[in-house]
């Protein structure tokens, strides 16, 4: 994992309310050390790179505070809230008195047979088999086709494997970007229509800034890095069974991510807490996970001038990278996610979630904008 990601991760636990309390304390360093620890290149090894001991990390003490918050916050809201918060209030609430609604559909996408499916799992699979990886046009054409539909329909893992590999930025002029589109095409003809046209494929969104989406794309040309990815695609498609959710919370902060962190964001910063009160609480955050990465980088067996190097560059990034998310803006908000989809809700989470915050960026035209990974 990359240092920006410690960082990514890091303001996470701000927006989703964690206090600097002793379990905090705790998960920072085992964070730290399990970033640190994360050597291997997910074009030699995509699978391992995807799983790693990271998610049970995750697992094990961020996402328990989360779903305990998430009660409580349930519990306590009032029936005069805006009515997206209500709408999940009520959701959650009607769980309660039924709990088969925690065997909710997990698993939408492999349980799918409609022909966009069919059509995808077969084509996935036959150009697999012919290993063709090299031949650019075809492997972009699948490529880009298999995450479209993830995305559509809500895979349960598409986020906790893929969505780490999808960032915004500057555009990748920079050298250093190694698995981007940009940077593993060569030539710029090809290059720019495999690229530039990469994102509004896969979200179905009209308006991406040219350059400015750097999507995971392995370079291989032997096939290596290529075929892991496209054998994890296919495995994905399988059916498979997925355990019931354990509590109404659980299902609820899966269902409806954006909205939890809103309904959040309001219960941990109440007013008159503003963005200014919230940037300085990052802040703080932020300088007591530079100091832990300092004392942990102390024992490392490593030159001190690259410790320096890596030092500096978690100090710059603080520095410049600033928040820029509709959740800050209780106007916007309700415009992009005041509606909610109550049918098929993991298979429409796409639209409860992602589209109206991508669409958010697009329409703001922002260069940077922060989110954490939304399962």
């Amino acid at each position: 994992m990359k240092l920006s990601s410690l960082i990514f991760l890091g303001i996470f636990g701000v927006v989703n309310g964690i206090n600097p309390n002793t379990e905090y304390v705790k998960y920072k360093g085992e964070l730290i050390e399990a970033a640190m620890n994360r050597s291997y290149d997910p074009c030699e090894d995509f699978p391992r790179y995807a799983g790693d001991g990271l998610v049970t990390v995750i697992k094990s003490a961020f996402q328990k505070h989360k779903i305990q918050t998430a009660e409580r916050i349930l519990k306590e809201r009032s029936d005069s809230d805006p009515a997206p918060i209500k709408t999940i209030k009520d959701f959650y609430a009607q769980c309660e008195s039924n709990t088969t609604l925690l065997n909710i559909d997990r698993n939408p996408g492999p349980g799918d047979t409609t022909d966009e499916r069919n059509d995808n799992y077969r084509i996935l699979y036959n150009f697999y088999s012919k290993a063709a990886f090299s031949d650019e046009d075809a492997f972009n054409d699948i490529y880009v086709k298999v995450i479209s539909w993830t995305f559509k329909y809500g895979l349960p893992d598409f986020w906790m494997h893929f969505g780490h590999l999808v960032e915004y930025g500057p555009p990748p002029t920079m050298k250093g970007m190694n698995g981007t589109c940009y940077e593993a095409v060569a030539d710029p003809a090809k290059r720019a229509k495999l690229c530039d046209t990469m994102a509004q494929r896969i979200f179905g969104i009209p308006g991406f800034i040219p350059s400015f989406l750097n999507i995971y794309y392995p370079s291989s040309t032997e096939g290596d890095a290529r075929r892991q990815l496209l054998a994890y695609f296919i495995d994905s498609m399988r059916e498979r069974k997925i355990d019931p959710y354990g509590s109404c919370a659980e299902m609820v902060r899966d269902l409806f991510p954006m909205h939890y962190k809103f309904m959040l964001l309001d219960y941990e910063f109440p007013p008159p807490k503003g963005q200014e009160e919230i940037d300085q609480t990052v802040l703080e955050y932020m300088t007591a996970i530079v100091e832990d990465y300092e004392a942990t980088y102390r024992w490392l067996n490593v030159s001190d001038a690259e410790k320096k190097r890596q030092i500096d560059y978690v100090r710059n990034r603080l520095k410049f990278e600033k928040f820029s998310h509709p959740i800050f803006e209780k106007d916007t908000f309700t415009k992009y996610f005041g509606n909610l989809d109550m049918s098929m809700p993991y298979r429409r989470r796409h639209q409860n979630n992602y589209l109206p915050l991508l669409k958010y960026n697009i329409e703001k035209r922002l260069n940077m904008f922060w989110t954490p990974p939304l399962d």
